[in-house]
């Protein structure tokens, strides 16, 4: 049993080693693209792919004028096509030099990616990153090939591409399938191939594995979990909160009350859970709201035997600048 204990092993580290190899390889090609512009043309042309390289199809490429009006961004349909099967799109668009010209790319399924100058070029090399939505995590499920499985995660942990819209995803769109995928992020957390940095924010498809992990909080990952919160990516996140209730709101409140002996308290407010399908895991968003600022806070809550936990209170964000006058709901789901 150990020799095939063994092979089992090292079959998994090189089909993470093999893909890790891969990703990195593209990696380092679509940052070039991103740098480089093509030769200027009154044609826009090029590829569309997704980040496994695979070409686009039917991808609305839409050529777009860049204006400010009234401190606004707005931006100018001046021409369009769609991509043929293998990815490609050639759009003429008419534009004049004084202004600022660039591009946008829709596909369903996929962020939007844009480009806001640069003008029309020929061989623009475009990547576009999933949506991370359950139709993603649907397709996941389906692949039964493991090394193309752990290669459509990395749309979930790795690199987006430059131009990527990805400002609207927050975890709680998605915590419920995170327990589907728990072991291929224990293999990408885990596995040194996946360490490398791989954007300009000294971030790793393994640092991002283990950021999803923590605030999954399986109970079998807590040592891990203890560990990685030690690190310089993770020592934000808060782990021994003694708040706990019959049920999440009990438990949510409890650590409110408990919040606010240490600073006023003021207007704040939970936004909606998200539940996992057992109903044992519970992501909840804490928004407090003074009369200039605000801030908030991720809290992950697990039914304990019946007793539900607030098991860890991580770093969200703050507001500076506000008017009292403002709306008060300033996190929305």
């Amino acid at each position: 049993m150990l020799p095939f204990l063994l092979f089992c092993a090292l079959s998994a580290r090189t089909e993470d080693h093999d893909v890790a190899q891969l990703y990195y390889a593209r990696v380092a090609e679509h940052r070039a693209a991103e740098k480089t512009l093509g030769r200027e043309s009154a044609i826009a042309s090029g590829i569309v792919r997704n980040s496994l390289d695979e070409p686009v199809a039917g991808a609305t490429v839409v050529v777009i004028r860049v204006r400010e009006v009234g401190g606004l961004t707005n931006f100018d349909e001046l021409a369009k096509g769609l991509t043929d099967e293998s990815g490609r799109f050639a759009i003429p668009a008419e534009t004049s030099a004084k202004d600022a010209i660039g591009l946008e790319v829709h596909a369903p399924g996929f962020m939007r990616w844009r480009r806001w100058s640069g003008g029309t070029v020929e061989g623009e090399s475009i990547v576009l990153n999933r949506v991370i939505d359950d139709a993603f995590f649907a397709d996941v499920e389906r692949e039964g090939d493991p090394v193309r499985r752990l290669s459509l995660l990395l749309d979930l942990v790795g690199r987006r591409a430059f131009n990527s819209d990805d400002s609207n995803e927050r975890i709680e769109h998605y915590y419920s399938h995170l327990g589907s995928v728990r072991e291929d992020l224990l293999t990408i957390a885990q596995s040194k191939s996946f360490a490398v940095v791989d954007d300009d924010y000294e971030a790793s498809p393994a640092q991002r594995a283990k950021n999803l992990l923590i605030y999954w909080f399986d109970p079998k990952d807590e040592s891990l979990i203890r560990k990685w919160t030690k690190e310089d990516a993770f020592k934000h996140f808060r782990l021994d909160i003694k708040s706990s209730g019959d049920s999440p709101e009990e438990a949510w409140n409890a650590y409110a009350k408990t919040h606010f002996a240490h600073e006023p308290k003021t207007w704040h407010y939970f936004t909606g859970a998200a539940f996992s399908p057992d109903c044992k895991h519970a992501y909840v968003v804490f928004v407090v709201r003074y009369a200039y600022w605000g801030y908030w806070q991720p809290l992950v809550l697990l039914d304990e035997g019946g007793r539900w936990t607030v098991k860890l209170a991580g770093e969200g964000g703050h507001w500076h600048g506000l008017s009292p006058d403002g709306p008060a709901m300033m996190y929305q789901n």
